[in-house]
């Protein structure tokens, strides 16, 4: 194996940078005459936050590996949301950068991608922003697309359930809600006017998702969206690709490569 080491600076907007360290391990086949494999791997003082896997035999890459930490980063903390997207952007242009198009045209991923709200409870954000945006977090900001043609007719079944008339009472969409439900009283009453209003008005599951503020659905019903999407019958892909032709690359330079990458680089 050989690995190359390099810290790079990745533009986040037109003022703001975030730093990260950056791995490419290439490994040799066991005929030890060329490499059959690499890996991509971005972290900060935390390493390996996200790790890309690349197989040159049946030119096929993964996302194989992804955590957050907000020392994913150096030189200051990473922040969720436009952090997280900032560090996935820029490992996916370094991967696209080294191995494209002569080894992977496209990027595979298992969409578990998922977040804790204010009270510790997981919420799956492709259940979250698909209710939301009629799209999972990665079709949202990454243009994924579905792997399987089969699965692909599913999920696109989806979106004719979600546009089905809001048929239920308020207290049975309650029931789909409460498990391990935190709100007050102010937040209860806005979750059925709200309801109130689509009903009043024939309605659609997607018209009152579409109302619900950031607030309501990862703090209040997002940990228990799978309830209410199980009701309707959605399905949710597990596999999906990138397409490397068609991704955008983020703009970034390269700081320094070699030594102790570390050294000077504490998050402040």
């Amino acid at each position: 194996m050989d690995s190359k080491e390099f810290i790079i600076a990745s533009q986040i907007s037109d003022t703001k940078n975030i730093t990260y360290i950056v791995t490419i391990n290439n490994y040799l086949s066991y005929d030890r005459r060329a490499y059959n494999a690499s890996s991509v791997i971005i972290g900060g003082e935390k390493r390996g936050c996200v790790c890309i896997s690349v197989n040159y035999v049946d030119k096929t890459s993964l996302i194989s590996h992804y955590e957050y930490n907000e020392k994913c980063s150096i030189k200051r903390l990473l922040n969720k949301g436009d952090g997280t997207r900032n560090m996935l952007m820029s490992i996916i242009t370094i991967t696209r950068e080294h191995f494209y198009p002569e080894i992977i045209r496209t990027l595979n991923l298992e969409d578990d991608s998922h977040i804790f709200n204010n009270y510790g409870k997981r919420v799956n954000l492709y259940w979250s922003y698909y209710v939301t945006y009629g799209k999972t977090y990665y079709e949202y900001w990454f243009n994924a697309q579905v792997l399987s043609g089969d699965e692909k007719r599913l999920y696109d079944n989806n979106r004719e359930k979600l546009n089905t008339k809001l048929s239920i009472s308020f207290d049975e969409f309650t029931i789909y809600i409460a498990k391990n439900i935190y709100y007050d009283s102010k937040m209860m009453s806005d979750i059925k006017s709200i309801f109130d209003k689509i009903v009043s008005e024939e309605g659609t599951w997607h018209d009152l998702f579409s109302l619900f503020d950031k607030n309501i659905i990862y703090n209040c019903i997002g940990s228990n969206l799978d309830n209410i999407c199980i009701k309707l019958k959605l399905f949710m892909p597990k596999m999906w690709y990138i397409d490397l032709d068609t991704f955008v690359p983020i703009k970034y330079t390269k700081e320094l490569s070699g030594g102790n990458l570390l050294r000077g680089y504490l998050i402040i």
